[in-house]
């Protein structure tokens, strides 16, 4: 099997067994072109009780840490977790069919934590399991897919996966990982640390591409902000107020400016706030506005 066969299997098959499996060792094609097809996906195949929900009761959320004494909870929590994993297992298929192009080297690291991804979700499955719950018994969202499917360049992959969402996953896996450790869920929070510490080696894979492919002349932070278009934004790079992990941020190599000035919640909205107003300028800049008054307020 051929690189571009695994990824198509894990875009559209219909199975979690298409999604999950274990390739081995796969063969790459040379000069291959990206197809028109996939210039725009909806949604990836998902199998029954999987597909992504939009609008109402698509997006039920988790329940809060204090409800989690309760295995019918954990099951839940661990449910919503797990769309996460795959929907990142199948964001990284996409990128490998969308730019055949990009080097050989960052395909091959993305197809690693694809493989990651993979595991990340069979644990979660496991452990739900264990908890009373199936994967399907509760409705899923795709607003990661919404989000990153439409990615131009391997740069706005990058940015929107690698230190957004997975940059967020370093907060969010840890601290599930201390509060089950808590309540004495040893299986719970050991799943949850592995992940965390494989997170810390996928930003760092995507902060060394970004890298390369950023403006020289700008800071990470700078180059960082100039590549996200709403509805992303830095905002959806930190997990749950209290739980902002510098440590993991460090180990995956960003730099103090990029962490500190997003250390909720100030920093990054007096950030947020300054770029919203330029890229507003810029939008607005055919019509009369004192923009120096606004810039005030």
């Amino acid at each position: 099997m051929n690189v571009t066969e695994f990824a198509e299997q894990v875009v559209f098959g219909t199975t979690l067994e298409d999604k999950l499996w274990v390739p081995g060792r796969l063969t790459h094609e040379p000069n291959r072109q990206s197809a028109p097809y996939l210039d725009s996906i909806s949604t990836p195949g998902r199998p029954a009780g999987l597909q992504m929900r939009h609008g109402k009761g698509g997006n039920l959320q988790p329940p809060s840490d204090d409800k989690l004494e309760n295995e019918q909870a954990r099951g839940q929590l661990l449910h919503f977790l797990a769309n996460h994993e795959l929907l990142a297992t199948e964001l990284m298929a996409l990128v490998l069919l969308k730019f055949p192009e990009a080097p050989h080297a960052f395909r091959q690291g993305v197809l690693v934590t694809l493989q990651e991804e993979q595991a990340h979700t069979r644990m979660y499955i496991q452990r739900m399991k264990e908890c009373g719950v199936e994967f399907g018994s509760y409705p899923v969202n795709g607003q990661f897919w919404r989000m990153i499917e439409p990615m131009q360049s391997p740069m706005d992959f990058v940015s929107r996966l690698s230190l957004t969402f997975e940059q967020a996953n370093l907060d969010y896996s840890l601290h599930f990982a201390s509060v089950f450790r808590k309540l004495g869920d040893t299986r719970t929070a050991d799943v949850l640390q592995q992940i965390y510490e494989d997170e810390i080696g996928h930003v760092q894979h995507g902060l060394h591409w970004f890298r390369q492919w950023k403006n020289q002349e700008q800071s990470d932070w700078e180059a960082y902000q100039n590549s996200l278009e709403y509805p992303m934004s830095p905002q959806r790079a930190l997990g749950p107020r209290g739980a902002f992990n510098r440590d993991g941020r460090v180990q995956a190599g960003l730099t103090d400016e990029f962490i500190d000035v997003r250390r909720p919640y100030g920093g990054l909205i007096r950030a947020r706030k300054s770029n919203w107003l330029a890229r507003l300028q810029r939008a607005m800049s055919r019509y009369w506005i004192n923009w120096e008054k606004i810039s005030n307020w």
